[in-house]
């Protein structure tokens, strides 16, 4: 029974193993058994804030990957979805799917969690929301054209599409930072705004600080602290 992916449960008392059996639930801290759900083949799990509900990506019979609504008490289906690695919104009420990253196509699906019922489609993969739940970003990688980072409402209306990849948001929600070649240019979502561009070497990602006073910067071997309120590096860590 070998392991895919792991989760801990939103109140720490367990960890939950996805395996080639299913999910694998061990009790904290000293991780004891505690039960098994022969579900199949399982990764990629997430939790709902309030840790009610659980979804995995799972491996079909057909060797199809879906993504799977369960009720985290006991493991009994809600829905089966399409795509893979569910993302739940910061409020618990939508989850967010997408193709495999590897996938020629790249889609997205909103659905609400409550019932597995389809919220919207959205184009580009690997979905990520923002800290408040009101936004969820998406990235389009075409082989011969610049990436699109497109930013959807939860309700899955289009609210700004920008060039770049590596989408950021910062933690309240007003700003994204995107990579584009040699640059981090961050955005208003009020109105796509370009408020500023950090010239970088490399392609990058980027991370706000908790406080949403500095934009962290990973550019080749090197961490860049870029201070927001002064417009200016203020730290560099090379590797």
């Amino acid at each position: 029974m070998c392991s895919s992916d792991l989760a801990f449960t939103p109140d720490d008392e367990a960890l939950v193993v996805g395996t080639t059996a299913g999910l694998a639930w061990l009790r904290l801290p000293g991780l004891a058994p505690a039960r098994l759900d022969q579900v199949g083949y399982t990764n990629s799990l997430g939790f709902s804030p309030d840790g009610a509900l659980l979804a995995h990506s799972l491996f079909t019979s057909e060797g199809v990957e879906r993504t799977i609504l369960r009720r985290a008490a006991d493991a009994s289906l809600i829905a089966e979805l399409e795509g893979w690695g569910p993302r739940f919104s910061a409020d618990g009420a939508t989850l967010a799917t997408s193709t495999h990253p590897y996938g020629a196509e790249q889609l997205a699906w909103l659905w609400g969690a409550a019932d597995g019922a389809l919220i919207a489609e959205l184009v580009g993969g690997a979905p990520g929301w923002s800290a408040d739940g009101r936004h969820v970003a998406t990235t389009e990688t075409p082989y011969d054209a610049p990436a699109t980072t497109r930013i959807y409402a939860a309700d899955g209306a289009l609210v700004a599409e920008f060039v770049g990849a590596a989408p950021a948001f910062s933690p309240d929600g007003a700003l994204v930072a995107v990579s584009v070649d040699g640059a981090v240019e961050l955005y208003a979502l009020t109105d796509g705004a370009l408020q500023t561009s950090v010239p970088v070497e490399d392609q990058a990602v980027s991370a706000f600080s908790a406080d949403g006073a500095h934009l962290l910067i990973v550019a080749g071997p090197d961490l860049i602290v870029w201070d927001l309120a002064a417009g200016a590096e203020i730290e560099r860590f090379p590797s």
